[in-house]
């Protein structure tokens, strides 16, 4: 738990340093801006790794600009089509929604109460300079450890004593205590005792203990170290403090609260989560640690396996307003789930887990939709650039869902390559793809040439077929390989690209090879699939720039490229995670693909404007 709070707290403070407060507007789209504010946010945020020798910071500011003018486009379009309120919006995006209404209502419920003063600085700083050797006396018995105390208090050497009993085998050295490092509680005890002291017995988990200050060390600091402990400090305080305010909150607001679940549709669900895993299990596709993870399609088959009638029923009972079958697989598979065991008793004791921490976080989301935390003006900002983002994914993928190409369609190009020379683009990539933010930020601070970048896919990309070969995936049409073609097709050998984010996981490419090779076909029959193939990329590709390019002219665009090349902002390269109050974890801001070859047909299009 305090690991998680610091965490939060460090974003907090990170957001607050790195994005002082601009307001000046450097994009319009529609009915909808974008400021300096938000673009630094975004961009900063978003690593732009793409290591080549025409990178710069003023080009890589305009791709990224476009890209979310792109991505704000087709978010206005899925609205004016009703896609913001379609059931596969909702079961997506309701998740993430009520993640940010709970953190929302932990800023004004916890957060908000955090405070500190002068006096608490000054005796932080002070422990902070100050260490403590400490030895012990330890028994699982409350009747002997009063006795070891009454000897004390009578007089007896602590040392006498220690050296009769078993657990002095553990003190060759003593142990040293720094501040912030035990419970607040325990620590303002130890540090009230003086050098030679004892404290009275303290019960701990594992059973009682005596401690003894064998020494109190006092540290030389110099005025440079002095600043960071200082943050430290602060930083420790603000830790605690929101970790008490928390467990305040939890007690007072779960208590009484009890909610169940269907027994019939529980272990019903266990058994097909079990199936599923079990079969990936004896197939080999499992992690590295060996663990077998649900994917997306696999809630597909869950869904269809229960059919629409159970779906509809209700499975967790709330009082008010309870969650279907459906709406709890939606969460469940936007959290993810895996497991190295898949035994039935595993599998039902981690699912009865993640079930009770689903029922607190709905009913946390509750409380704050009742307060209205969702109307807070930074809720509502956090809200619709998710949302956005969101709505952009699902246009695409119904973009890519409706290119046909036709049997005739084949036929036209087949006769074409046949009687001209048609060329074929493929490109060989080495690729690290995986699920992990946490691979995916070891991989950027630690691939730096080609020997590198293979190493390491060689150990975490999740392609276990191109991990023999360093994550290499083979001379590939750019057509075959989808988004990550299409960044291809404009990279150059020895330039690395991402994280880029597909249905898979998050890739990291590096192209070492690329052809511009011209078709040698064989007859129509062989080379029908792969025509197809190749034919629906450049529909699609078509069908993406012209319809941007359309929505364009339809909402209006303007951008002030000036105020964006002379902002000075600089991306920090690196992945920054954002941990969400009451839980939760994702990137800090979205993750949007680049896409700017519609830019130079939308401004031919503007030219010819009156």
């Amino acid at each position: 738990m305090r690991r998680l709070y610091f965490l939060l707290l460090m974003f907090m403070i990170f957001n607050a340093v790195i994005f002082p407060q601009q307001d000046k507007v450097v994009a319009k789209i529609g009915n909808q801006t974008i400021t300096l504010d938000e673009f630094r946010k975004r961009y900063q945020l978003t690593p732009q790794y793409e290591r080549s020798g025409q990178y710069t910071e003023e080009a890589a500011i305009m791709k990224f600009m476009y890209s979310i003018i792109a991505e704000k486009l087709w978010a206005l379009e899925a609205e004016n089509l009703g896609m913001d309120t379609s059931s596969l919006m909702q079961n997506t995006f309701k998740a993430l929604e009520k993640m940010h209404v709970r953190d929302g209502l932990f800023r004004s419920e916890i957060e908000s109460k955090v405070s500190y003063n002068e006096n608490d600085l000054m005796t932080g700083l002070q422990r902070m300079r100050t260490d403590l050797k400490l030895l012990f006396l330890f028994s699982f018995d409350e009747d002997e450890i009063n006795s070891l105390y009454s000897k004390l208090a009578g007089g007896a050497k602590f040392d006498s004593l220690l050296a009769t009993r078993s657990e002095v085998q553990f003190q060759e050295e003593p142990l040293i205590i720094e501040f912030g490092k035990l419970d607040e509680d325990i620590e303002n005890m130890l540090y009230s005792l003086k050098q030679g002291e004892f404290s009275k017995p303290v019960k701990e988990t594992e059973g009682w203990l005596i401690y003894f200050v064998k020494e109190r060390v006092d540290k030389y600091i110099t005025a440079d170290e002095q600043q960071k402990l200082l943050s430290k400090v602060k930083t420790t305080i603000k830790t605690r403090r929101t970790d008490a305010e928390y467990q305040k909150f939890y007690r007072s607001f779960f208590s009484g609260k009890r909610v169940e679940t269907d027994g019939l549709i529980f272990w019903s669900l266990v058994e097909k989560v079990r199936n599923i895993l079990q079969t990936k299990k004896d197939s080999g596709l499992v992690l590295k640690n060996n663990e077998a993870k649900l994917r997306p399609d696999d809630l597909l088959a869950i869904e269809k396996e229960f059919g629409p009638d159970t779906l509809a029923m209700p499975f967790i009972k709330f009082p008010d307003q309870p969650l279907t079958l459906k709406e709890f697989l939606a969460y469940f598979f936007f959290e993810g789930f895996f497991s190295d065991q898949v035994t039935t008793e595993i599998i039902a004791a981690k699912l009865n887990a993640r079930i009770k921490g689903m029922i607190e976080q709905e009913l946390i989301a509750r409380e704050g939709m009742k307060r209205g935390i969702q109307n807070l003006p930074e809720v509502k900002e956090d809200i619709q650039r998710w949302r956005d983002n969101y709505l952009y994914q699902l246009m695409i993928q119904s973009l890519m869902d409706s290119v046909i190409v036709t049997d005739k369609e084949i036929t036209e190009f087949y006769q074409k390559a046949s009687e001209d020379t048609i060329s074929s683009l493929r490109v060989n990539l080495l690729e690290i793809l995986t699920d992990s933010l946490e691979v995916v930020e070891k991989a950027l601070n630690h691939i730096t040439d080609e020997k590198s970048f293979r190493e390491f896919a060689s150990n975490h990309t999740k392609r276990l077929w191109t991990r023999g070969r360093g994550g290499e995936l083979g001379l590939t049409p750019v057509s075959s390989l989808g988004e990550l073609g299409r960044i291809a097709r404009d990279m150059n050998i020895g330039d690395v690209y991402g994280p880029v984010k597909l249905d898979e996981g998050y890739s990291i490419i590096r192209l070492i090879e690329k052809r511009d090779e011209s078709l040698a076909l064989n007859s129509l029959e062989e080379e029908s699939a792969g025509l197809k193939e190749s034919l629906t990329a450049q529909k699609y590709d078509n069908m993406l720039i012209d319809k941007t390019v359309s929505l364009a002219r339809k909402y209006g665009v303007t951008v002030d490229e000036q105020v964006l090349i002379n902002s000075g902002i600089k991306n920090l390269q690196m992945v920054v995670f954002r941990y969400m109050g009451f839980g939760g974890r994702i990137t800090a801001v979205p993750l949007t693909p680049r896409f700017i070859e519609w830019v130079d047909p939308w401004r031919e299009k503007q030219k010819e404007l009156p």
